[in-house]
């Protein structure tokens, strides 16, 4: 056999790249010719000629029509009519007389699947409705920008793209310059282009009908060529007489392998494309078309080459649809809910890069969880496209997938949603196994509600082995275990240097009403985007109001046509809510425009409708084919401004909706409709049934309502401040940060904060606010501090410590630096974790020099700086942390763990020695911290690993255990042995048995918990379980039967014991619930004996997800209920009944309880009914 020439190889290349699913063939105006069609420049002079025929000058376009053939069509279109347009590209382009010719037919016989063409024909679809094909296809042109969002998918395929229009559509038909700019630049076919460019980046492509001057060409390769850098995807083109040098070129430039063929003449003298022919039928794959990828078993998984090209489209396909709008980009801060607040004030920008895990993200209405999801998302991407071309990083990173969840349609979609994300060649599946996929999932509340408790069902049986993230405003419906994020406002410093750097004047008398209202992002959005004109009297509703008359502004312009779209989508908003449904299709909306627009001709109502989706971007396509309005915030001010017509005339309405947590929204939003004595009506019936609704509605008032409002509430709170359950007092403050005290509200709010914990944190606050941090509040709050009555309370001395942060100068917080020598208290944690919280926002340098300028520091002192160190990522903080541990700081060591950790892969330790040197005496001093550093160091710096095992066979006891831990895999079985010994001869400190939390514990757990438990020995089981629980290692972990008897044994005993008190083996409880099937935890809750089962109901079957009342028996509830009556409901996480009460059983039998005389039954429903109302966003009480 000869040597195969490069011609040939590109052949056979290209032929197996037809062969793969979603190969696109984009095909030009050169294959329209061969039957007859005109090329660009004919097409110019049939212009010519019919500009002629109407008496007009044609000069212009003979002058450019071979050489600029798009500046010739910009002056033939402005010459003509729509009507006389559409009669002349009809005329020329040989509407339904052109018929396909063999090469047609030569195309469909490669057998794609997926075609894109600028040309205006429908002789390709004549070629498939020939061969019975048709049927399959579905043809999207500009003019169907609802479509688009289908076609991007990674799995869409049988469809025909005709970005520049088709001759039965005229009005799509993209010919001129102006057009083309249309399209490619000015963002009014916003939808095509988008399509358009993420199937070229996500696709591979064939070019077949092109010349290198092709105007359509030549502005697509523009496109690629601005976004080709490292784009793994090559393309294809099969072109005549293309020199080698231009190959080249072409392939270097712009990732386009062109197979070159010769024209030749023909009989007549003219020239002929006739070897394309020969080339597009040597292409024809004889065989079908490969088969979908069968998956790998997972024991023999690996990703391979191919796996690796698939997930560079698909990371570039998640960086196309995570694009950002254009506008600003504003930073956003993200907070930690409840008791993870590490992560208090962090920019998103910086939380995104540090694995995180499976977490809830939280927000206001537009406060930008979308934008979050997408920057995750995006991130992830990148880190994604980069391993796979081979960058240095290690390991294989996570694989986002975002899905939208209003696409979810019941049952058993959520895996139709992840599947169809990616192409063929991706094992996800595997992939999902392997713990490989982080999976984001937008918009959790604005499923059907009568659909949520399938999808909760779903995303549980993909978090047991990945990463889930999702976004949603309230995260109680999930009743998930995860971390819980806030994401808060744009900071305020932002928004005055943005209007500050645009010239914007904003008047004295609006500004701080200008920052409140503009924190929020995405009136910020509309803000920065122009969409929006701010006027004296700002507020949310003025803002949605501007926004549509800017709407009706433009639609005006285009179309002449003056159109009310409160009127039009207002009802239809609210019936869609009601019934749980805000995306809808475009036949729906048709329906609505030709209901509200009866006399608007229908093409125009269609280009009206276009317009909304692809220029004013009113409204967005879904992945399906659906739209929705925007933002979810848009369907609510519709869906309010409805509701407060049917309020009117019907005040009862609020009654029948009030007890669904869903409308808050929408309620507090209707207010602002009222006139100002109905206003003060509806607020007090909201205020009656619901103190956090009236906040929220407060939010919205303006003027002496607003401040009589604010009163009321702060004398209700005041009134029943004893009354309220924990995790509403918590949702209390995160409104209260919304409103607008003034100084009429001083004597209420002090009075409030004498009650401390959380609620005085809420009413320093708004004393802060109200004199604006001045220097006398300030002295009154941080005297505050010192009170011996207050330094215990750390809700509320976290609370002081996070509010003066934002005021606090650098020598006051000098004098507090000093003040703390002077206390005399032994409860000292918290006021050094709210002093150290302080600093947050001083300078760096300046905190530093505050504790260099001191003699020696005392405990507390090193304490605070030891928590300023453990907050802050400078560069210099590391270095400070390992210039302390030289000192001999065992309070360095957390603050060190946490910058070794999330600082990167690996740590320039210059003085490792030392380090080491200093863990060796903590870890002999039983510090478990230095246990958990040594092993991030081990894992991050060569030199300190080296010195690790070259001092191994030195080591003995618990030394010896902390370095087999740190070496890990062949030292495994060694570091087990030790471990189990150690453990055995009570020569393993109870403190340490949980601090190797990175090892896989899933074959040895099971003896040590026989072990533990036959011994009695409650406390270090309770410690080795907290440790295999903290084990992101031990996943496959699943106890076995005989462990689990020994544990329910030990259980039984304790439980006989006096006085011995059920919470304190809660970890086991959770133990269990994680590492037992949920439906052998059922057959075992059956054969266990009664006084075990109140521990199943407290602290197992209360952890587990997806258990339902249809489980259970009536003689189960009624023990339960039994329970109740005794047994004080500590945590909201002791009731099972709140996991698996139905609608009946609340209404049936848990209601009625709350009037019992039994006060511990009745106080504990009322905690049972609040966490129902919570999950299934229902006011029940």
């Amino acid at each position: 056999m000869g040597k195969i020439t490069s011609e040939e190889k590109l052949r056979r290349e290209m032929k197996k790249v037809l062969k793969e699913r979603g190969t696109v063939l984009f095909i030009g105006s050169g294959i329209s010719t061969w039957s007859g069609l005109p090329t660009w420049g004919r097409l110019m002079e049939d212009m010519a000629e019919y500009i002629d025929k109407k008496g007009i000058s044609s000069d212009e376009i003979r002058k450019y029509a071979y050489t600029e053939p798009l500046m010739a069509a910009d002056f033939g279109c402005d010459r003509l009519t729509s009507e006389e347009f559409e009669e002349f590209i009809k005329s020329s382009c040989k509407y339904k007389v052109a018929k396909p010719h063999m090469i047609h037919n030569l195309i469909v016989n490669l057998d794609p699947t997926c075609y894109i063409t600028t040309n205006y024909d429908d002789l390709l679809e004549q070629t498939l409705k020939k061969k019975g094909l048709m049927k399959k296809y579905n043809i999207v042109t500009n003019n169907d920008p609802n479509k688009c969002g289908s076609l991007i998918q990674l799995k869409s395929d049988h469809f025909i793209f005709k970005p520049h229009g088709d001759l039965s559509k005229p009005g799509s038909i993209i010919l001129s310059g102006n057009q083309y700019s249309d399209l490619y630049n000015n963002g009014t076919k916003y939808c095509t282009y988008r399509s358009l460019e993420t199937l070229l980046l996500t696709r591979n492509i064939i070019f077949i009908g092109f010349g290198l001057k092709d105007p359509d060409f030549l502005n697509i390769m523009v496109k690629i060529r601005n976004e080709y850098s490292g784009n793994p995807i090559t393309h294809y083109a099969i072109m005549a007489d293309v020199s080698e040098s231009e190959q080249v070129y072409w392939d270097k430039n712009y990732g386009i392998k062109i197979l070159s063929y010769k024209k030749n003449k023909n009989s007549q003298g003219t020239t002929s494309h006739n070897q394309l022919l020969s080339i597009l039928e040597s292409l024809v794959n004889k065989n079908n078309r490969n088969k979908p990828t069968i998956e790998e078993k997972r024991e023999d998984f690996r990703v391979t080459k191919k796996h690796k090209t698939s997930l560079a489209k698909y990371a570039n396909y998640v960086l196309q649809k995570s694009k950002i709008p254009d506008g600003p980009i504003f930073p956003l801060l993200i907070n930690g809910k409840s008791y993870y607040r590490s992560y208090e004030g962090r920019r998103v920008s910086e939380f995104i890069k540090i694995n995180q895990g499976s977490f809830i993200i939280t927000g206001n209405p537009g406060s930008g969880k979308t934008y979050f999801l997408k920057q995750y998302s995006s991130y992830m991407a990148k880190q994604l496209f980069e391993w796979t071309q081979g960058s240095s990083m290690k390991g294989m990173p996570k694989i986002p997938i975002f899905i939208d969840l209003r696409d979810y349609k019941g049952k058993g979609s959520l895996a139709e949603l992840i599947s169809n994300q990616f192409p063929d060649e991706v094992p996800i599946q595997n992939l999902l196994n392997e713990n490989r996929i982080c999976l984001l999932l937008d918009g959790f509340n604005e499923i059907d509600e009568s659909e949520q408790r399938f999808c909760k069902k779903e995303i549980m049986t993909y978090g047991y082995r990945n990463d889930i993230v999702i976004a949603t405003r309230f995260s109680e419906a999930l009743d998930s275990h995860s971390k819980e994020y806030i994401l808060e406002n744009i900071e305020p410093e932002f928004i005055i240097d943005y209007i500050q750097q645009m010239g914007i004047e904003v008047p004295e008398e609006i500004r701080e009403d200008f920052i409140g209202i503009f924190k929020n992002p995405l009136l910020f959005y509309l803000f920065a985007s122009n969409k929006i004109v701010i006027d004296s009297q700002i507020s949310i509703d003025r803002i949605f109001e501007s926004y549509l008359e800017n709407l009706y502004k433009e639609c005006y312009k285009d179309f002449g046509i003056e159109l009310d779209f409160k009127k039009i989508f207002s009802e239809f908003s609210y019936n869609r809510f009601q019934n749980g449904k805000e995306i809808f299709n475009i036949e729906e909306i048709e329906a609505l425009f030709a209901l509200k627009l009866p006399n608007i001709d229908f093409n125009l109502r269609k280009d009206i409708i276009n317009n909304l989706i692809d220029k004013y971007r009113f409204l967005v396509p879904g992945s399906y084919n659906g739209v929705s309005f925007f933002h979810q915030q848009i369907t609510e001010y519709f869906v309010a401004f409805h509701f407060s017509i049917l309020y009117k005339t019907n005040p009862t309405i609020l009654s029948d909706i009030i007890i669904y947590k869903n409308w808050d929204y929408i309620l507090g939003l209707a207010s602002t409709f009222f006139g100002k004595g109905m206003e003060d009506v509806y607020f007090s019936k909201i205020l009656e049934r619901d103190l956090l609704l009236a906040i929220k509605c407060v939010t919205y008032m303006n003027g002496e309502n607003k401040h009589i409002a604010i009163t009321k509430i702060l004398e209700l709170l005041i009134k029943k401040i004893d009354k309220f359950e924990f995790n509403y007092i918590l949702e209390i403050e995160h409104i209260f940060n919304q409103i607008e005290f003034d100084i009429g509200h001083e004597t209420l709010l002090r009075e409030l904060k004498n009650y401390q914990d959380i609620i005085g944190g809420v009413a320093a606050a708004g004393l802060l606010k109200i004199f604006n941090g001045n220097q006398q509040i300030k002295n009154e709050l941080i005297n505050e501090l010192f009170k011996e009555e207050v330094i215990t309370d750390y809700n509320y001395i976290s609370r002081l410590g996070r509010l003066l942060s934002e005021y606090i100068t650098i020598d006051e917080f000098r004098n507090l630096i000093e003040r703390v020598v002077e206390l005399e208290f032994d409860e000292e944690e918290c006021l050094s974790m709210c002093i150290g919280k302080m600093a947050i926002h001083l300078k760096f340098s300046e905190v530093i020099s505050v504790f260099n300028k001191m003699n020696s520091l005392n405990d507390m002192q090193r304490n605070i700086l030891a928590d300023i160190l453990r907050d802050r990522d400078e560069n210099e903080t590391f270095d400070l942390c390992i210039q302390l541990l030289e000192e001999g700081w065992n309070e360095i060591l957390f603050p060190l763990y946490m910058q070794v950790k999330y600082k990167g892969e690996n740590i320039n330790l210059k003085n490792y020695e030392m380090v080491f040197q200093r863990l060796i005496q903590f870890i002999e001093e039983e510090n478990r911290c230095a246990i958990e550093l040594m092993y991030e160091l081990y894992q991050r710096s060569i030199p300190f690993a080296k010195l690790v095992r070259s001092q191994l066979k030195y080591a003995d006891g618990i030394l010896k255990l902390v370095f087999f831990y740190c070496i890990g895999k062949n030292r495994r079985d060694s570091f087990f042995s030790l471990y189990n010994s150690l453990l055995y001869f009570n020569h393993l400190p109870i403190d340490l048995i949980d601090a190797f939390s990175e090892e896989d514990w899933t074959e040895n757990a099971d003896h040590i918990i026989c072990y533990l438990s036959e011994k009695g020995r409650m406390e270090e089981l309770e410690k080795f379980c907290n440790c295999v629980l903290s084990s992101t290692k031990t996943r496959f972990y699943k106890i076995n039967l005989k462990a689990i008897l020994s544990i329910l044994n030990l259980v039984k005993n304790l439980l006989g014991t006096n006085n011995f008190e059920l919470y304190r083996i809660g970890e086991i409880g959770e133990f269990l619930a994680k590492y037992i099937h949920k439906y052998e935890l059922l057959r075992l809750y059956r054969i266990i004996s009664q006084d075990i089962r109140c521990f199943f109901h407290l602290y197992v079957l209360n952890r587990v997800e997806g258990f339902s009342l249809e489980d259970f028996i009536d003689s189960d509830i009624e023990q339960i209920l039994i329970e109740l009556q005794t047994h004080q409901i500590i945590y909201e996480d002791e009731i099972l009944l709140s996991n698996i009460a139905s609608e009946g059983l609340i209404r049936k039998r848990l209601i009625p309880l709350l009037e019992s005389d039994n006060k511990i039954l009745s106080s504990n429903i009322r905690t049972i009914l609040y966490k129902l109302g919570e999950i299934n966003q229902i006011r029940y009480i």
